[in-house]
């Protein structure tokens, strides 16, 4: 089932231009030339339910831009969407009490105030019972390991103790869909597993649909089955992560630790060796070629053990926005 449909969603943004100094100031009083920027252009995709999908693009893609239209903050130029049966912008009561937004580079926490403060008001706002407030207080904050910073403010704590708080502060009205935009930016290695893993348990536990935003590409790997990369506003992949790795990264890595010194065989020429210390050799082979040559590897050599790798996602999505 999609519990979010997104069908030809457009966006434009009028920007002006002024020229520099004191002259263009006081032209810029008359005349502005403006100009029509597409933040995104065309865009469709489906969301099924339950699932973790990572959005994907360069800086300037449109990604945050499409966030802000399936959550309602804006209103498309062209284009629909369908959020678990809602037109987003409507901007219902219904739909708002069943979607979240975290932007990791901007805060809901009241600075000087302890965070539970916010998460009172939050309570107010959604209308929660006060006994199922402190059960889902109790349980996030046990899962984000935060149950003593609770009552400090929020200006004391680190940026990854902040980003556990926004989250609870986030989920506290249990919603169905959660809208993640950067949510490990800046943050420490242990911090971004700690998020992560708490995701991946809140998505087991709830079936929250989770459409979030990266540029770390261990959140994708470790949390995202599905991904939707987009450039200069449209959708140029939609797939599973397997499948981008497996159609844009063209290489992988055979290892080889051989028994003994030995000569390697003749390989084709788009091979390379890029590494040959001792016993261990590593040769990087086209995607299309890697059966063939490790049938070859295996019957000319005496071999200890022979390991294939993976492309790695950062070096795939680098090389994909080279060629987009």
């Amino acid at each position: 089932m999609d519990l979010i449909v997104v069908s030809h969603l457009s966006k434009e943004f009028p920007v002006f231009h002024k020229e520099p100094g004191i002259i263009g100031s006081l032209r810029s009083l008359f005349y502005r030339r403006k100009e029509i920027k597409k933040a995104v252009s065309d865009v469709s995709f489906e969301i099924k339910k339950g699932s973790i999908t990572g959005l994907l693009g360069p800086n300037g893609s449109g990604k945050t831009t499409l966030m802000k239209m399936l959550t309602g903050i804006l209103t498309p130029t062209g284009g629909t969407a369908e959020v678990k049966n809602h037109i987003p912008w409507q901007r219902k009561k219904d739909f708002l009490k069943q979607i979240t937004l975290v932007m990791g580079q901007r805060s809901q926490l009241w600075w000087d105030l302890p965070a539970y403060d916010t998460f009172q008001f939050f309570e107010a706002i959604f209308d929660i019972d006060h006994s199922t407030f402190l059960k889902r207080v109790e349980a996030l904050s046990t899962m984000l390991d935060v149950q003593d910073l609770l009552k400090i403010p929020v200006r004391k704590l680190s940026l990854g103790q902040r980003m556990r708080c926004e989250l609870i502060a986030s989920l506290i009205h249990e919603p169905k869909i959660v809208f993640l935009d950067e949510p490990t930016i800046g943050l420490d290695v242990v911090s971004q597993k700690i998020i992560r893993d708490f995701l991946k348990s809140y998505n087991d536990k709830h079936a929250a649909t989770i459409l979030l935003t990266s540029h770390n590409m261990n959140d994708i790997e470790q949390l995202c089955d599905h991904v939707v990369v987009v450039s200069h506003g449209k959708v140029i992949f939609d797939g599973q992560v397997k499948e981008l790795s497996r159609t844009y990264g063209n290489e992988r890595i055979i290892i080889l630790h051989l028994s003994n010194a030995q000569k390697l065989p003749s390989l084709p020429p788009e091979c390379k060796v890029i590494k040959e210390k001792g016993l261990v050799v590593e040769i990087a082979v086209p995607y299309n070629a890697v059966a063939k040559v490790t049938n070859e590897l295996l019957s000319s050599l005496a071999i200890e053990s022979l390991t294939i790798q993976e492309p790695d996602l950062d070096e795939i999505m680098r090389q994909f926005f080279l060629t987009t």
